[in-house]
């Protein structure tokens, strides 16, 4: 069962770098809600807790998904007793289809997903992961330096030119992701590309996306 336990841990502990880029603004509905998020690595929910999903061969005839469950759920009780920030992470969903595992686990703030990442995916990397207002982001510090897009008509913006910022929600990352967000994209940074319901990130850079929360 040695390689059955490798492959539990592989999957809770290494983020899918085999999901490749995709993501739009408010004016590109083409794909449906379903397969948007089922497309998403990143996902900000209406709370702005987070949603990891994790993807990995899992084609051995001797792997056994009850075991697998049983091992990511305690390696994610043993995490969340020293995990920072408001809350922890727990196992959303796990399914195994076709030789391959989709696990989808939840962090309660960007903070516990950060703290995550750091000790189990990349701990030698410098992992970044900022949600929250517009207001809250200028005071941890971001400048929104440089060229933005505009979501609605895709003109270049730049941070004076944002409207209506105390209604806007901001996600910044320094990691490759496709990102979803509970909202209509206002404005995204150089480093985003933007298709079919999700914002596509960059590793190593400062991207920003600036969204308007459904209902506000």
């Amino acid at each position: 069962m040695n390689d059955i336990r490798k492959s539990a841990g592989l999957l809770v502990l290494v983020l899918a770098a085999v999901l490749l880029a995709a993501g739009c603004s408010k004016k590109d509905k083409e794909a449906s809600e379903s397969d948007t998020k089922r497309n998403a690595t990143l996902t900000v929910d209406e709370q702005e807790a987070i949603v990891i999903t994790y993807t990995e061969a899992f084609d051995k005839s001797y792997y056994d998904k009850e075991e697998l469950e049983s091992r990511t759920a305690e390696e994610l009780a043993e995490f969340n007793k020293t995990a920072s920030g408001d809350g922890s992470a727990v196992m959303e969903s796990l399914k195994v289809k076709d030789g391959t595992a989709v696990m989808k686990i939840r962090f309660a703030d960007e903070k516990v997903y950060v703290d995550y990442v750091k000790k189990y995916v990349k701990p030698d990397a410098e992992t970044k992961l900022f949600v929250g207002t517009y207001k809250e982001a200028v005071s941890a510090g971001h400048k929104f330096s440089g060229k933005f897009t505009s979501g609605e008509d895709l003109s270049v913006a730049e941070a004076k030119d944002f409207k209506e910022t105390d209604g806007l929600t901001v996600v910044y990352t320094n990691e490759a992701q496709k990102i979803l967000v509970p909202g209509d994209i206002m404005y995204f940074s150089e480093s985003v590309s933007l298709e079919k319901g999700l914002a596509v990130t960059s590793e190593g850079k400062d991207n920003y996306i600036i969204y308007k929360p459904d209902g506000k």
